[in-house]
């Protein structure tokens, strides 16, 4: 099969074969002006570059055309290159921009209109934004991506893995041998997974690696029978080593692994929600740290008022809302409560209060300054609670 790179440059060799083929026939036609007026959105960037590296220049932007935030971007090419005074090139910045179907075009003027952007051709140019899915065909093409990235890692049978009896203190007191040199020619899922498992635990023991890749093989769809066996040993059997030794990203893995393969229904349901709570901590810190902020910065508790939350969410209240203690105290008793991944969980979740880069921390350094400010204006706190 060939790869998306190769197809995607068959697709661009196409693509400059049929604007050149087209050229040629509306240089015949006697059309000198051609103009292309793709969306200025971020998505079709690679659309403007084609367009630009086939000699198209850029000009006029007209900004929130197609609908508020996208632009439309004017480009012109002149067919005749050869001609040595082809006239003077018509400024589409001088004056008002034209539509292509009014009277006064020029007639030597071609528009590109089936190469366009797919827009509502009825959308006018003030109109708002159309809607759209955050993922297209969801959920196929969501599920699809999922179990492609489940496809078993392959190679070995036993899957790299020692037995399933091994002695597990043997290997916490061994230092793994580290990443090997990368061989030439193909490589299997398990040989490159090995070494980069192996080049992020430097240092580590034996035992620490063969927790990270009995993870690996646990994410699959299918995976070595020595891997949920192992895993289970280890945590059983050498959890305050693991806890001592692994960093804070391979103790995450390791606890959201319980999530599918915990022996109780406890385990499993302390596992996926664990698995939520931190996936939707690094998303959401990762989209914040864009702003610019440092992790510890609060905003500002502004009286103008605030855009609504999505989907119609009803507001949460910053004096009196618990949102954050119901989200988080429950996962906590479950935590001492189940045996096994309890003690993973709750290191976990001290660590993340002792945290002061969280939204958890932001909020309550929020939520301590508006009740101070209440207290100071005498004023009595918010009465909704969400």
């Amino acid at each position: 099969m060939p790869s998306p790179f190769c197809l995607r440059g068959r697709a661009i060799a196409l693509g400059r074969g049929l604007v050149a083929a087209l050229e040629r026939h509306l240089h015949s036609q006697g059309q000198r002006v051609l103009i292309a007026d793709p969306s200025g959105t971020e998505s079709y960037a690679g659309t403007r570059a084609f367009y630009r590296s086939l000699g198209y220049s850029e000009e006029a932007r007209i900004g929130d055309f197609w609908y508020a935030g996208d632009d439309k971007v004017v480009f012109r090419k002149i067919t005749d290159l050869r001609s040595a005074n082809p006239g003077p090139a018509r400024s589409l910045r001088a004056g008002p921009y034209r539509r292509p179907d009014c009277a006064d075009w020029p007639e030597d003027c071609a528009i590109f209109a089936f190469l366009q952007p797919q827009r509502a051709a009825s959308l006018a140019p003030n109109q708002p934004r159309p809607r759209m899915p955050t993922y297209d065909n969801a959920p196929e093409s969501l599920i699809a991506h999922w179990e492609n990235r489940r496809m078993p890692l392959g190679g070995r049978k036993d899957g790299g893995l020692p037995p399933a009896d091994a002695d597990l203190s043997a290997l916490a007191a061994r230092a793994h041998r580290g990443p090997g040199l990368f061989p030439l020619g193909p490589r299997s899922g398990l040989s490159r997974k090995s070494d980069l498992i192996r080049g992020e635990l430097p240092g580590a023991s034996e035992l620490a690696f063969v927790n990270a890749l009995c993870i690996a093989h646990l994410r699959k769809s299918a995976c070595p029978a020595a891997a949920p066996l192992l895993f289970r040993r280890i945590w059983v059997e050498q959890a305050p080593a693991m806890l001592a030794e692994l960093p804070l990203r391979w103790r995450i893995s390791s606890a959201i692994t319980f999530a599918k393969h915990g022996q109780t229904e406890a385990e499993r349901r302390l596992g996926q929600s664990l698995n939520i709570l931190f996936s939707l901590i690094k998303l959401y810190e990762f989209e914040r740290s864009f702003s610019g902020r440092a992790a510890h910065q609060t905003f500002a508790i502004a009286r103008a008022e605030r855009p609504g939350l999505p989907m119609g969410l009803p507001g949460f209240s910053l004096t009196t809302g618990k949102l954050d203690i119901e989200l988080l105290a429950p996962i906590w008793a479950d935590a001492m409560a189940t045996p096994v991944l309890g003690p993973l969980a709750s290191n976990l979740l001290s660590q993340l209060n002792d945290d002061e880069g969280t939204l958890f921390y932001r909020l309550n350094l929020m939520r301590r300054r508006a009740r101070t400010r209440s207290a100071n204006a005498g004023a009595p706190p918010a009465e909704r609670d969400n």
